[in-house]
């Protein structure tokens, strides 16, 4: 449990005992307070890490298979305008943030330009990895994405 240290310190100084009581309730508060931070800190950097690998896993999870699509020769067959295109990335982005738990109507505010050739759309790829990269500072994943990136140069 998270104590609030300046009110059970002010408490405590409230309290009409002797400066030597005094003193050692405070050191027992301060304990206390030290104590819940360091596993309040602990907790919320736990927190923060399984956050960033569920956020890795559904990137990569859509970006493979957008890969295996290029690849396989179907994705230009079904995504073949340039609204559909511009769709996908969007639902991509959109189920980063249902994960990261922003609201998507109020935080989402990437637009992904209209795209007519496959030097757009890997143009388009590059802008959403700057995107991601200033939304979540996921520096950890920048690897994947020049991988797959440069699997994308060669196709194209």
């Amino acid at each position: 449990m998270y104590f609030d240290c300046f009110k059970i310190e002010n408490l405590a100084s409230n309290h009409k005992h002797s400066q030597n009581s005094f003193n050692d309730i405070k050191i027992i508060i301060n304990q206390k307070c030290i104590f819940s931070n360091f596993y309040l800190a602990h907790f919320l950097i736990i927190k923060s890490i399984f956050i960033q690998i569920i956020i890795l896993k559904y990137f990569l999870y859509y970006f493979l298979d957008l890969k295996q699509k290029i690849l396989d020769g179907s994705f230009f067959k079904v995504i073949s305008t340039k609204e559909a295109c511009s769709n996908y990335l969007s639902q991509i982005l959109a189920h980063i943030y249902c994960f990261q738990g922003k609201d998507f109507a109020f935080e989402f505010q990437y637009i992904p330009p209209q795209i007519s050739n496959e030097s757009q759309f890997l143009d388009c790829l590059l802008d959403l990895e700057i995107f991601l990269l200033s939304q979540f500072e996921l520096n950890f994943y920048r690897k994947y994405m020049n991988i797959f990136v440069s699997k994308i140069k060669k196709i194209f």
